[in-house]
């Protein structure tokens, strides 16, 4: 066999080899997070939240609750961690799995990050701000009812928020996005609408709301793509999208780029891509949850790729949860459907 034709043969095969160790180390990854994951925390890891703790009780293999037990027995507080639920919510770079410290009566009294696969840098930002993790005292496991007030961290908003809208839904909590917390406003519907002149949230269907014109009468509906696609990460972050809706809320009328996380240059190209922009104007919410991209020939935008996918994929999201039953539409501000 000539070189020429044996070269082509050994590249292809470490290709494959290649491949399979990069395989192989995620598996591993994912076995040795899951370990982790359902392992005991160790009394040592909560020592300094309850300093007569001799043990730790079993992990409820339901809750993920574990209780930390004095010498009596007596029980001093609970322990849980945010992942798997919060394995999805990437920061700036990936999620982080945090530790949350409760008190007998099961009401938050400390915070402590056990692993993440987010920027050090940002993840040092955090750990060095203590008003951060004094934010969540005082919450308590299973109070669907309050409310987390805390304020991003300075350098490491994408990390911070990550990690607080962790705890939130680790705790059973819902509310108001914590990335893109700024709600839509008539101000930057009215020169989307011709005549809008007042907005008035839609009872029958959570995060949409009636555009009304000077008389009253609904002429409109506007929506977002937050909470929903908050965990779409584009180049370096998710973006919040404007919905337009007709009157019936039934068909696309127009899209606008609210708030973004993304790199600032790629933001611009999308915004600026009138073609991308109108290419899901007239498609009902229906054809939206389901469509196929490729099908439909919707292509990203030359020089931002990245972001412009995670745009179409947020809408797309979105419009999946408003156009499911309602029973299902549950897709209250702050949830991750």
């Amino acid at each position: 066999m000539s070189t020429s034709r044996v070269t082509p043969i050994l590249i292809r095969l470490y290709r494959v080899g290649v491949l399979a160790i990069i395989v192989w180390l995620l598996h591993n990854q994912h076995q040795w997070m899951k370990a982790q994951r359902e392992a005991t925390i160790p009394v040592s890891k909560v020592k300094d939240f309850f300093p007569d703790a001799v043990s730790m009780g079993p992990r409820d293999p339901e809750t993920g609750v574990q209780q930390v037990l004095g010498e009596s027995g007596s029980v001093l507080g609970m322990v849980t961690q945010t992942a798997p639920i919060s394995d999805k919510i990437l920061g700036y770079a990936g999620p982080t799995n945090s530790l949350i410290v409760c008190d007998a009566q099961k009401k938050v009294i400390g915070l402590r990050i056990l692993h993440s696969d987010d920027t050090p840098d940002h993840l040092a930002e955090i750990i060095r701000h203590r008003p951060f993790f004094e934010a969540f005292k005082g919450l308590k496991l299973g109070d669907h009812d309050a409310q987390l007030k805390v304020d991003a961290v300075s350098g490491a908003t994408l990390t911070s928020t990550a990690i607080a809208d962790g705890v939130r839904r680790r705790l059973g909590q819902e509310g108001k996005s914590l990335r893109f917390p700024q709600e839509i406003a008539l101000e930057e519907v009215k020169p989307l609408i011709e005549g809008a002149a007042s907005l008035r949230p839609l009872a029958e269907r959570a995060g949409i709301l009636e555009v009304l014109d000077e008389k009253g009468t609904r002429i409109g509906q506007v929506t977002r793509t937050s909470p929903s696609a908050d965990t779409i990460i584009g180049y370096k972050g998710p973006t919040d999208t404007l919905v337009m809706l007709d009157a019936a809320g039934e068909k696309v009328t127009g899209i606008r780029l609210r708030k973004s996380f993304d790199t600032k240059d790629y933001v611009g190209y999308v915004t600026d891509d009138s073609y991308f922009l109108n290419l899901f104007n007239g498609k009902t919410l229906d054809e939206l949850g389901k469509i196929d991209f490729a099908q439909s020939h919707i292509e990203g935008v030359s020089g931002a790729t990245e972001t412009s996918w995670s745009v179409a994929e947020g809408l797309k999201k979105r419009a999946a949860v408003l156009s499911a039953p309602l029973p299902q539409a549950t897709d209250v501000l702050g949830s991750y459907p």
